[in-house]
């Protein structure tokens, strides 16, 4: 099903924030994107492995932003499960 099926499964239900259902990938420095994903070397004060930090206005996220902490010392999979977890809290999902 991929993000795009779990994403469209999902818009079907009535949920607090709108959640988005069309996706672009882009690649900038400049802060254009919806959700932008960091990836830094430094450890989080409070241990996480991943924080989202998000704008909202009207129930309505307007940015995300996603960071993925001491990024170095984690695996593949460990990213891709950190990111999968943040991911969901960027697009709405508790």
């Amino acid at each position: 099903m991929g993000w795009k099926g779990a994403m469209d499964q999902v818009s079907k239900n009535p949920t607090k924030m709108i959640v988005p259902n069309k996706f672009e990938y882009i690649s900038s420095d400049n802060g254009i994107a919806d959700i932008t994903i960091r990836l830094v070397s430094q450890r989080n004060g409070d241990g996480y492995s991943g924080y989202t930090n998000s704008v909202v206005d009207n129930n309505q996220i307007l940015k995300s932003t996603i960071t993925i902490y001491d990024i170095k010392e984690l695996s593949s999979n460990q990213i891709t499960t950190i990111l999968r977890h943040e991911f969901g809290h960027a697009l709405g999902l508790a």
